[in-house]
């Protein structure tokens, strides 16, 4: 049987680690609620990379993809939506599937929309 000391002290060490762990959450969380969630204008540098799809800028905070396959690969340097704009994707049927690639190194902030017709 292990002295009670030992036991005690294993569970402070646990409560320890896990009081680390809540507090850099917490400062985590923090930190997004800080951090500005603007996004940059739009998404950039789409290249449709498997399938077939146009990407059209139809007005300056509205681009579209117009896909006619039933699946697409595009690859995009940046992908980011203010909350007024909006991506449209027009494909060719409900079960139609985009998959977008982020290709940067840097987060992607969506506050708008991003509609499939």
């Amino acid at each position: 049987m292990k002295p009670p000391l030992l036991i005690t002290t294993r569970a402070v060490s646990r409560r320890t680690r896990l009081t680390a762990l809540l507090r850099g959450g917490v400062g985590l969380g923090a930190l997004l609620v800080v951090m500005p969630l603007t996004a940059d204008a739009g998404p950039t540098g789409g290249t449709v990379v498997q399938g077939t799809a146009t990407i059209a800028a139809t007005t300056a905070t509205q681009p579209e993809v117009s896909q006619t396959t039933a699946r697409a690969v595009i690859d995009w340097t940046g992908f980011n939506l203010a909350s007024n704009e909006s991506m449209i994707f027009k494909q060719p049927s409900a079960a139609s599937v985009t998959l977008n690639r982020v290709t940067a190194g840097t987060g992607t902030v969506i506050a708008g929309q991003r509609p499939a017709v």
